[in-house]
């Protein structure tokens, strides 16, 4: 395998999993009130895409503006919010 080929291959990776993590990120809906495992998967998300995030937390903003907790939880983890 060459370089070239390792770093094309890298790339398309990175791209399908940028894509593919906002889809396996747990529903807030389904959490009581303990939004730590949500949050985690949103930090890998944000790490990997900033735009799927945003996007991500965009729609959050609307489904889910009256969990005080889950959006305390992504303050608490350095998550942008605002």
């Amino acid at each position: 395998m060459t370089k070239e080929t390792f770093n094309l291959g890298h790339r398309i990776m990175k791209a399908l999993t940028e894509e593919q993590v906002a889809y396996i990120i747990p529903d807030p809906a389904t959490s009581s009130s303990d939004y730590l495992h949500s949050v985690a998967w949103v930090k890998v998300l944000f790490d990997l895409s900033p735009d799927a995030y945003a996007r991500l937390v965009g729609q959050w903003k609307v489904n889910h503006r009256r969990k005080i907790n889950l959006w305390k939880a992504m303050k608490n983890a350095k998550l942008p919010v605002d």
